[in-house]
């Protein structure tokens, strides 16, 4: 690859969140319906696990709920649950809330009976919890034994791999987000050659823009080309 010696400079654009920024395609319109229904579940239901891969819009669907209504859960839960999180649960005036929870297995394995106490607390309150992962909450080894029954008692939904069509809407979106132009017959030439994955389709992007600023040239199918032969 040519190296014209330009130094890329890495910009930072923020991810646009909001409710008509997210693109909804089969692979997570269950997901999103989910969301979108939200507090309006089944009676008794107060957990749900949405899980999926990398780059697959969890966050963004998370950011569709209310906000005002939305506790974020942290990693380390000991102090924040004597801080907070039983002055909310308490609160039987406000809300429902709805806890959001990002937490990977060794992240919970570290912290088992703060998160057994997080599940039972608010499966006795009028609050909810959406858990957000990669991996379906009910496959973490966990050694204790009772969260371990909690965790594979909440309902999942899975948002599974894209196909084209959502790729090319993913693609649009994250490129409209950097300020990055790109034509139509270009987004068909990335996902022709992508894997089928949204971390995939992040990463192509993100080695594109610095191609180009490296090169001093727009995103075109020639740069495309380089990319992927290189």
């Amino acid at each position: 690859m040519k190296n014209s010696g330009q130094i890329p400079l890495d910009f930072e654009h923020q991810p646009q969140y909001g409710a008509g920024d997210f693109v909804c395609g089969k692979a997570n319109e269950q997901a999103h319906k989910w969301i979108s229904e939200w507090p309006e579940w089944p009676e008794n239901m107060r957990m749900l696990n949405i899980f999926g891969p990398a780059a697959s819009g969890k966050t963004h669907l998370s950011f569709l709920l209310p906000q005002l209504l939305v506790i974020r859960v942290p990693e380390q839960l000991d102090a924040w649950m004597v801080d907070e999180f039983y002055e909310k649960i308490e609160d039987k005036e406000t809300g429902p809330y709805i806890f959001v929870c990002e937490c990977d297995e060794a992240g919970m394995q570290s912290d088992m009976h703060a998160f057994f106490n997080l599940f039972n607390q608010i499966k006795q309150s009028h609050h909810f919890l959406i858990f957000f992962s990669r991996e379906p909450i009910a496959h973490y080894d966990i050694e204790l034994p009772d969260l371990r029954s909690r965790l594979r008692s909440v309902l999942a939904q899975q948002i599974y791999l894209p196909d084209d069509a959502l790729l090319e809407a993913v693609l649009a979106k994250l490129a409209a987000d950097k300020q990055i132009i790109l034509s139509q017959d270009i987004i068909k030439l990335i996902v022709s050659r992508s894997e089928r994955s949204f971390d995939a389709i992040k990463e192509i992007l993100a080695a594109l823009d610095k191609l180009g600023l490296a090169e001093q040239k727009p995103i075109s199918k020639h740069l495309v080309r380089q990319l992927f032969s290189s």
